[in-house]
């Protein structure tokens, strides 16, 4: 999870974002926004070579200070990819997505 501006991101397991409006007017956290990672995967599905499960999340956010493009509303995120028992990358690391 990480705030950027008024507005904060929070992951779930599987890849997908939730955003939520952080302004006064809004004390019960009203979820504005969804979106889907890159690194989106349902149980069972493939890339790399890699098959996918449960346990693929994305599990810590962090905002960076750079922008892909000056004219972006938000700066890069960084998403880290994977858990203890979940997929594992090359030489049994995680992986972590800009």
């Amino acid at each position: 999870m990480d705030t950027y501006g008024k507005y904060l991101f929070r992951s779930k397991k599987n890849g997908t974002i939730y955003v939520y409006d952080l302004t006064e007017n809004n004390q019960n956290l009203s979820k504005i926004s969804q979106f889907q990672l890159g690194s989106y995967r349902t149980a069972g599905a493939t890339k790399w070579g890699i098959t996918f499960n449960e346990h693929n999340h994305a599990g810590v956010l962090c905002f960076t200070d750079k922008k892909f493009n000056n004219s972006d509303e938000f700066p890069l995120l960084l998403v880290s990819d994977g858990s203890g028992s979940g997929t594992k990358g090359i030489n049994g690391q995680g992986f972590c997505y800009i």
